[in-house]
């Protein structure tokens, strides 16, 4: 009776070793041990000397690898039918350029939310309606606790919704930020198979 090897490849891997096997991109099971530790081990590509590279694969090439490796098995892939592995060159550990990025890119972000919340409030007319409102309430005699308890809302209203306080998270669901970075990388990812699968570039896509 043949073995059945289960095999499930994740649509996008990436790794930092120039040798990549099939354990470093999937998970396999099979009930003999034996012969998982073998599939585990197949070589599926050897990246020459480059700091990134990125490849397709079918995974019908990494069954057909299989069945020459071991025979009288039957493979079930319970994963993605086409993946990506991308090569990165191991990087040094963060320094100080790093760190001037990081911080830059913090500035930039931090000014650019003031300018646009600054511009909405100007574009609705925010200041005059709480004129209106203290002139209707208050016979004019604002004491600017609508502008504080506006700016206290706002601020909670953008750690709630960006799900982040204090560098902390404030529940365990995604944030939108997350979410719509895993949605632009499901979107790239399936442009690269595309694009490799009609330009019949089965490995090498960078």
């Amino acid at each position: 009776m043949s073995e059945t090897i289960y095999i499930k490849f994740e649509r996008n891997s990436m790794v930092y070793q120039r040798k990549v096997v099939v354990g470093d991109v999937a998970s396999v099971f099979c009930e003999d041990k034996r012969i998982q530790a073998r599939v585990r081990a197949i070589n599926l590509l050897s990246i020459p000397d480059v700091k990134k590279k990125t490849y397709v694969f079918s995974v019908l090439d990494v069954i057909e690898r299989i069945t020459k490796e071991c025979n009288n098995v039957e493979v079930n892939n319970i994963g993605e039918t086409d993946f990506i592995i991308e090569y990165r060159e191991k990087t040094p550990k963060k320094g100080f350029l790093y760190m001037a990025k990081v911080w830059a890119t913090c500035v930039i972000v931090l000014i650019g939310s003031m300018f646009t919340i600054m511009a909405y409030n100007n574009d609705v007319g925010v200041l005059e309606l709480f004129d209106k409102v203290y002139s209707l309430v208050l016979n004019g005699e604002g004491n600017g606790i609508l502008e504080l308890s506006y700016s206290i809302g706002l601020t909670f209203g953008i750690g709630v919704f960006y799900n982040h306080f204090a560098g902390k998270k404030l529940s365990d669901t995604p944030t939108p930020v997350e979410v719509q970075m895993r949605s632009y990388e499901t979107d790239v990812d399936n442009a690269v198979v595309e694009r490799a699968s009609r330009q019949k570039e089965e490995f090498d896509v960078s």
